[in-house]
């Protein structure tokens, strides 16, 4: 029976804090980052900004030789044209936001 010694047990604790959940962390990992607009969201927030993307419908259009020509933007709804923007306004839009891929944004 040497063998055995005995001993004294310390108290164990663990401290709770109060979640702070509308806080942001100190690490930038933690902090709120909102989600990335889409191309086709950006374009139509630099041409409408008062608009809702959600209402409307983006096409392009191209000439005889495929060559983009501008977008076309319509109400959903009513199908009428709400702007129409050429190829050189939205390389103007590009240059002036400093955004890039605001028109086409590559994938993969």
């Amino acid at each position: 029976m040497d063998r055995f010694t005995l001993a004294s047990v310390a108290p164990v604790s663990i401290g709770v804090h109060q979640a702070t959940w509308d806080q942001a962390g100190s690490h930038p990992r933690h902090q709120y980052r909102q989600p990335r607009r889409n191309a086709r969201q950006r374009l139509l927030a630099a041409i409408l900004p008062a608009r809702d993307p959600e209402t409307c419908d983006v096409a392009c259009e191209f000439d005889a030789q495929g060559e983009l020509e501008g977008v076309v933007v319509r109400d959903v709804a009513s199908g009428q044209v709400i702007a129409r923007v050429s190829a050189r306004q939205i390389a103007q839009l590009s240059e002036v936001s400093d955004q890039r891929g605001l028109l086409f944004e590559r994938r993969g």
